[in-house]
C-alpha cells in the first residue's frame, strides 16, 4: 500500500467518520451517480414503451421479457409495475369478468 492511499484514507475517515466510499464523494458526485441511475431508468422505460408502441400484438409480461432480451432487472420492474400501477388497480382487476380489454398507450 503506497503512503498516498493511507493518507487519503485517513483524510476521508477524518472528514466523514467513515471508510465508505458514498460516505466521502462530494455533493456533485452523488448528483452525478443519481442522475446516471435515472438516466438509465428513462431509458429502460422509453424502451418499454417502444415495443408496446412497435406492435398491435397482445403484450403479455412474457413477451415483454423476450423483447427485452433477458435483462432480469428491466423485466422484474416491468411486472412489478404492472402488478401495482400507481393510482389505479391492477389490470387483472379491471379485467375480471370482462370478455375483451382494450389498452391505450
Amino acid at each position: 500500500m503506497s503512503k498516498s492511499t493511507l493518507h487519503k484514507w485517513i483524510g476521508d475517515y477524518t472528514r466523514s467518520g467513515s471508510f465508505h466510499a458514498k460516505d466521502n464523494r462530494s455533493p456533485e458526485e452523488n448528483e452525478l451517480i443519481m442522475l446516471r441511475k435515472e438516466l438509465k431508468k428513462l431509458r429502460m422505460e422509453n424502451k418499454i414503451i417502444r415495443i408496446f408502441r412497435s406492435s398491435r400484438d397482445c403484450y403479455g409480461t412474457r413477451k415483454i421479457k423476450r423483447a427485452l432480451g433477458g435483462r432480469r432487472k428491466e423485466a422484474a420492474l416491468v411486472e412489478q409495475a404492472l402488478a401495482n400501477p400507481i393510482g389505479t388497480p391492477p389490470l387483472r382487476e379491471l379485467a375480471k369478468g370482462k370478455k375483451k380489454v382494450t389498452l391505450v398507450t
